[in-house]
């Protein structure tokens, strides 16, 4: 997680620099990096320092309701592209489902 490394006690130079290389060696290779980033864990503007830098954006919310658990996706940056406005709830068993019946309030 990148998380880990945005709250250890050094300065914020050196944050920015490792984000800076993550990106500069993604686009040199031409690979996919996935960096996996806690939600309210670092400060907010090397949060944003994250999204900033990344092409696409994956919000995972997950809820526990007793035994049952609630996941929903959003992707609200896709470079290039609009994002997609709603969400999908999925499921985890053998494998990812999504479940794409519409929520009935």
């Amino acid at each position: 997680s990148i998380s880990f490394f945005l709250n250890l006690d050094v300065s914020r130079g050196l944050k920015e620099w490792l984000l800076n290389k993550l990106y500069i060696l993604s686009k040199q290779t031409k690979n996919l990096f996935y960096i996996y980033l806690m939600k309210n864990v670092q400060p907010l503007d090397l949060t944003y320092m994250v999204l900033d830098i990344c092409d696409v954006v994956f919000d995972i919310e997950t809820e526990k309701i007793g035994d049952r658990v609630s996941s929903r996706l959003a992707i609200p940056k896709i470079r290039t592209m609009p994002p997609i406005t709603e969400t999908f709830r999925f499921y985890i068993s053998e494998g990812v489902q999504i479940d794409t019946s519409k929520d009935i309030a």
